[in-house]
């Protein structure tokens, strides 16, 4: 909502009772979502990215990530058809870097960004755990493979549209078989999700409906 985004749409997996943790409702309704779907999943990003009898079509799918992921976002951004899987603050730290600095790329802001949240978080909340290296490893572990990625892609160049929707194609099952391996693993360490969970922790801010 902050950057303008006139519509949010959210997709969650449902717990084995068939209903979403009351805490996941929650955070959705304080950032805005307006509309949440029970499914997650490969199926979750192909129903976002193709549109299904129920489930329309969106212009911007972000998320979190892992190798698989890394790979979809890389070939996706080669596209190059304005649909991008990348994690939105870093993307446009990039984008406002770029003048700057040529060599920066989405894949280092990601951990260089997160690094930064940790390090605010430690001193909001005046407290250091180990868990905090952990979730920070996985973001530059995450960073460091989306780097990677872009740059074995970057001499790749397609001027069809024709192929740039194959790559478009390879990028969403790619990345949509990362977020499933992502669910499949039941530990959200983001940096993202972490700092939330913490100051919530920290200061006593209750986000459970019961």
């Amino acid at each position: 909502k902050v950057a303008g985004v006139e519509k949010i749409v959210m997709v969650t997996p449902p717990g084995k009772d068939g209903k979403v943790n009351p805490n996941t409702l929650v955070a959705a309704n304080e950032a805005g979502a307006d509309e949440i779907y029970k499914v997650g999943g490969a199926q979750a990003i192909a129903a976002l990215a193709y549109g299904t009898e129920s489930v329309k079509k969106v212009d911007k799918i972000v998320g979190p990530g892992n190798i698989f992921v890394a790979l979809g976002v890389s070939i996706c951004s080669k596209a190059n058809l304005g649909v991008s899987m990348i994690a939105a603050p870093a993307f446009v730290i990039t984008d406002a870097l770029k003048s700057l600095w040529n060599g920066f790329s989405v894949g280092m802001t990601e951990y260089i960004f997160q690094g930064i949240l940790l390090i605010v978080l430690c001193l909001i909340i005046r407290r250091f755990n180990w868990r905090y290296l952990l979730a920070f490893a996985v973001a530059v572990i995450y960073g460091y493979t989306l780097h990677f990625f872009l740059f074995l892609l970057d001499g790749v160049s397609f001027d069809t549209v024709a192929l740039r929707w194959v790559m478009l194609i390879v990028g969403d099952i790619c990345t949509a078989f990362g977020v499933a391996c992502f669910f499949r693993t039941f530990m959200p360490l983001q940096v993202y999700e972490l700092f939330v969970a913490e100051i919530s922790s920290r200061f006593k801010i209750n986000i459970n409906l019961s």
